[in-house]
């Protein structure tokens, strides 16, 4: 089990976002790009069959502690030959998720045995060298494929999912 922030949108590092020009051209102006404040925790939990769950976390969303109690059903459903067995639970050992005290009150109250890993070593954290790599690349690709129609359309929409939320009277617009 690992997890990963994704942010809303990432600007391109200067090397990702330079352009070639002519010897004496001068570069191109642009302005300073901030990361979004906007972000979303993936917590993945996987073994070596793929993935068994992806939990999302948001500020006040789910706590770490209950999307771990989802993992107990979750193997239960997707690994049913594994259910009886003691399952080693491998998480880094960053003292972010040390000091969660709820989170590793569950772990130890489902049974996990967790696998012992030095704090901020993301070179024997499977996830960070295979996993959160991919999705960022994958993120980032799926929505360069995107055109300018695709986001002024969910803006578009905007008006009208607010208005029958006014008609509906605040009920929820599916």
């Amino acid at each position: 089990m690992d997890e990963t922030w994704l942010r809303h949108f990432t600007p391109k590092s200067n090397r990702q976002s330079s352009e070639r020009t002519a010897h004496d051209e001068p570069a191109p102006k642009r302005g300073k790009m901030q990361q979004s404040a906007g972000k979303v925790v993936v917590s993945v939990f996987w073994d070596a069959h793929g993935i068994i769950f992806i939990g999302y976390l948001e500020k006040e969303g789910p706590s770490t502690a209950t999307i771990t109690w989802r993992l107990k059903d979750e193997i239960a459903e997707k690994r049913p030959q594994l259910k009886k067995k003691k399952l080693l639970l491998h998480q880094d050992n960053a003292p972010c998720h040390k000091s969660q005290v709820k989170t590793m009150a569950k772990i130890h109250e489902l049974g996990f045995e967790l696998l012992l890993h030095p704090p901020y070593y993301p070179d024997v954290a499977p996830s960070d060298y295979l996993l959160f790599l991919d999705l960022k690349i994958i993120t980032e690709a799926y929505f360069k494929t995107k055109d300018k129609s695709y986001y002024k359309n969910g803006i578009k929409k905007l008006e009208g999912r607010y208005n029958q939320r006014i008609t509906l009277e605040g009920n929820f617009v599916e």
